[in-house]
């Protein structure tokens, strides 16, 4: 290594090595600190933000007069729907707004989330719900603002 950079000066294949000395010991090395232990109290919530979610990406709508359901089901997200349980240990959250939704279900060693920005009209965030059927499926019933029929459920972006 050393006779390869003193040979061939900054064309040595070794190049990025030659300035190791210049670099203080306690700066070449960098150590994550104490491990953390993963089943303490609060863990898994630091677990779940810390984590990027799997994308849901099979899902049906429908228009169903006052409200658009979103239907995530067993056959399409298998591992989802087993993850939200029955929903009543609170592992599926939903934050809506006017235009948008997040579906989160949280679950180790990765949650799952299904986002949609852009819906193609407003929706009242207030009025909106979530369902779950044990190992079947989990609904999403998005109240409309505007009785209008959805040809779409979101906007190209």
């Amino acid at each position: 290594l050393r006779q390869s950079i003193a040979k061939n000066g900054g064309q040595s294949y070794y190049y990025a090595h030659a300035n190791e000395k210049a670099l203080p010991l306690e700066h070449r090395y960098v150590y994550g600190g104490e491990p953390a232990r993963l089943d303490a109290p609060g863990a898994e919530q630091a677990r779940s933000i810390l984590t990027v979610p799997q994308a849901i990406s099979q899902y049906s709508w429908a228009d169903e007069g006052e409200f658009v359901c979103i239907y995530i089901s067993a056959d399409g997200e298998q591992d989802a729907i087993r993850a939200a349980g029955d929903g009543k240990a609170e592992q599926v959250r939903v934050d809506w707004d006017t235009r948008s939704f997040e579906l989160r279900i949280e679950s180790w060693p990765r949650p799952f989330a299904l986002v949609l920005r852009n819906l193609e009209n407003e929706i009242v965030a207030a009025e909106c719900k979530h369902r779950v059927s044990a190992g079947k499926r989990v609904t999403l019933k998005l109240k409309k603002r505007r009785q209008i029929t959805w040809t779409r459920l979101a906007r190209a972006s």
